[in-house]
C-alpha cells in the first residue's frame, strides 16, 4: 500500500505546481503510514524499510532515506529493490562511483528487469560509459518510455542530435494519454533537430516538461530546470 499510495504522484496529470501539492499533500501521507505500518508488523522484513525511504528520498529527506535503505540492506543484502533504490539516491546525490557497482549487483540479481536495466543504463552514461549505457537502453524495448528518454539523452549529449530526435519520435504515449493532448515528445524531436542553435527569445519555445534537456541543445539553458523546478515546489522531489 505505501507503493501504491507513492506512485499515485508519478502518475496523475499536473498542469500546475498547485495541483501538484495537492496529489503530494493527499498521498503521500498515506504512503508514509502504510510502509511504517509496515515496518511495525514485521521490523525484520526489508520491504518496509526501502518503502519508506522511498517515500522519504521524494520529499527530500535524503539522509533519513539513506539510514532506512541501509537498514534494509543489513536485513536483506540481495534485495534488489533496496540496491536499486539506494543507488538510486547515490546518482542523485552526485555520488555516482558508489551508485554504478550496486547498479552491477542489481542487475546480476536481476537481469531482465526493464527499470533496473533503465537506471543502469543511466548510471553508466552519468559515469562517463556512453557507449555502455547507449547499450544497455537500446536494449529495451520501445514501451520502456523513461529508458527511451534516457537514450535520447546519451545521444543529444554526445551530439548526436539526429539519432536523439529519432528516439523521441517514436516514442508513443497513448497508453497513457493521446498524443493530441500531450505532443511533447514530437516537439521535443522537432526542436532537437534544429541543434545545435541559439535561440533569441528562449521564453517563447513551448513547455517541454520532463523532456526539459532538449533546452541545452537549442539555447535556452535557462529553462532545462523549470520542471524540476516545478516539483520541487510542491514537494515532490
Amino acid at each position: 500500500m505505501g507503493q501504491v499510495y507513492s506512485l499515485q504522484v508519478n502518475y496523475a496529470r499536473q498542469p500546475t505546481v498547485d495541483t501538484l501539492r495537492r496529489t503530494v499533500d493527499t498521498y503521500f501521507p498515506k504512503a508514509e503510514a502504510a510502509a511504517q505500518r509496515a515496518i511495525q508488523l514485521d521490523p525484520t522484513l526489508a520491504d518496509g524499510y526501502w518503502a519508506l525511504g522511498g517515500v522519504l528520498a521524494r520529499r527530500g529527506k535524503w539522509l533519513m532515506a539513506e539510514e532506512l535503505y541501509s537498514k534494509a540492506l543489513a536485513l536483506d543484502p540481495n534485495n534488489p529493490e533496496a540496491l536499486s533504490r539506494y543507488s538510486n539516491l547515490l546518482a542523485n546525490l552526485g555520488r555516482l562511483k558508489e551508485a554504478l557497482p550496486m547498479k552491477q549487483q542489481v542487475l546480476a540479481l536481476e537481469p531482465y528487469v526493464p527499470g533496473y536495466r533503465q537506471d543502469a543504463g543511466e548510471t553508466l552514461w552519468l559515469n562517463g560509459q556512453n557507449d555502455a549505457a547507449v547499450t544497455m537502453l537500446r536494449g529495451l524495448a520501445p514501451d520502456v518510455i523513461a529508458g527511451q528518454i534516457d537514450l535520447a539523452q546519451v545521444y543529444a549529449s554526445t551530439g548526436r542530435y539526429s539519432d536523439a530526435a529519432d528516439v523521441l519520435q517514436k516514442i508513443n504515449l497513448d497508453s497513457l494519454v493521446p498524443a493530441s493532448v500531450n505532443p511533447t515528445p514530437a516537439i521535443a524531436a522537432r526542436l532537437l533537430r534544429t541543434a545545435p542553435k541559439s535561440s533569441a527569445s528562449p521564453q517563447s519555445l513551448p513547455h517541454l516538461a520532463g523532456l526539459g534537456f532538449i533546452y541545452l541543445y537549442i539555447g535556452a539553458t535557462e529553462r532545462t530546470l523549470e520542471y524540476y523546478e516545478k516539483t520541487a515546489e510542491a514537494g515532490f522531489l
